[in-house]
């Protein structure tokens, strides 16, 4: 199963935006986040689907990248520093 979005959000008040497309494939246990926006620095924050016990690896741009995982009750993050300013990949896998 494989599940796709792509918001776009604006913030008038300081000119500021994102836009990003979200992808999740259940079988191969990823997803990724191509995002671009105009913040020099910011955190992408991923949830993880329920089940998902652990981060096995995230990728920024193609470059492993050191990851911060966060639960909030029984939900698992995916938390990586980026900057928006130029367009962006994030990939995270995971384990169930």
């Amino acid at each position: 199963m494989t599940t796709h979005y792509s918001p776009a959000i604006a913030y008038a008040a300081s000119d500021g935006y994102v836009s990003y497309r979200f992808h999740h494939d259940a079988a191969h246990r990823s997803i990724s986040i191509s995002a671009t926006g105009n913040a020099t620095s910011g955190s992408v924050r991923i949830l993880m689907p329920a089940g998902a016990k652990s981060i096995e690896s995230v990728e920024v741009n193609g470059t492993r990248q050191p990851v911060r995982a966060e639960r909030v009750r029984e939900s698992l993050y995916a938390v990586v520093p980026v900057a928006l300013n130029v367009p962006v990949t994030v990939e995270a896998r995971y384990r169930n």
